[in-house]
């Protein structure tokens, strides 16, 4: 670190420093080396060799790790790595949902009742068809393909947890698409679809759609400490937390929701249904990834 000039407020550091280094030079840290020099009427910081050491006394002045295109990209792809079995399940039976509404007459049946169904009952239907797909059939996608059947404590943690956030989530894009089609209209229009497609995965989707995911994770793996949680919401971090999950997003929905917004209305619902549901295998893991990366780099500040 090098600053070539000085001012009250590098004087308190300096002084800080040349403390903590006492401090540090007590305990057994020689590696820590910090070298003042006094210029005009004040000292200089000329340099300073950082160890392991200082990030228990000022994590401040850490510099903080290189975000690189692996860092962005990893989570992603081993998720996909690790669930491209369950994964490729759902989307085949989305598939099969979709061959069957326009070759079955059970099968459009169905999907207009269920369609309907949600159209009277509003909200409730909303957060429980989310939570269901989001929690729900994951697990028994994972189950059927890769025979893990066993229930643990941690699991339905897991579950639980899982029910009660894509609830939450059902609720916010059931407003989210009230308030798309309120404002470019409810039409299947190739000009209307452009709109809502943009606007769903370049303005909602990097300013509340993925970081509320990040943010819950967190929130759970900081043991719900609501104040740590925020504390942290930074631009650095959104660069570093929020981007590995934002990236594989719009990989996904991008052609997802440009599919759905061009079917009838009965089959988009449906449909959607089971793209969240093969979604959640990917998000949960990268989130979660994420939310442990963010504790663990607390616990190493001392926090």
């Amino acid at each position: 670190m090098y600053i070539s000039s000085c001012s009250d407020h590098d004087f308190t550091l300096a002084t800080a420093i040349d403390r903590a280094l006492q401090t540090l030079v007590c305990d057994g840290a020689p590696d820590f080396q910090v070298i003042l020099e006094t210029r005009v009427r004040r000292p200089t910081i000329v340099s300073a060799k950082f160890t392991p050491y200082h990030r228990a006394f000022m994590p401040d002045l850490a510099p903080p790790p290189p975000i690189t295109l692996a860092a962005l990209l990893g989570p992603g792809l081993a998720a996909v790595k690790k669930f491209y079995q369950p994964f490729l399940l759902l989307q085949s039976a989305a598939f099969l949902l979709v061959l069957g509404y326009y070759t079955s007459d059970r099968v459009r049946s169905l999907c207009e009742h269920l369609s309907q169904l949600k159209q009277h009952t509003g909200l409730i239907f909303s957060a429980l068809s989310t939570a269901l797909a989001g929690a729900i059939l994951p697990e028994l996608a994972k189950a059927i393909v890769m025979g893990d059947w066993q229930i643990t404590r941690k699991r339905m943690r897991d579950v639980g947890f899982a029910l009660a956030v894509f609830a939450v989530n059902g609720i916010i894009t059931d407003f989210q698409y009230r308030g798309l089609a309120w404002w470019l209209g409810q039409d299947n229009h190739p000009a209307t679809v452009i709109k809502k497609v943009l606007a769903d995965q370049f303005i909602t989707t990097p300013i509340y759609g993925v970081p509320y995911w990040v943010v819950v994770f967190s929130l759970r793996a900081n043991r719900y400490d609501l104040i740590r949680t925020i504390r942290h919401i930074t631009p650095r971090w959104y660069a570093a937390r929020v981007l590995p999950l934002l990236i594989p997003a719009w990989c996904y929905w991008l052609p997802m929701v440009s599919l759905i917004y061009t079917l009838p209305g009965p089959l988009q619902f449906c449909l959607f249904c089971f793209a969240v549901a093969a979604w959640s295998l990917l998000m949960v893991f990268v989130a979660t990834h994420e939310a442990e990366g963010d504790r663990e780099a607390r616990i190493e500040d001392g926090e």
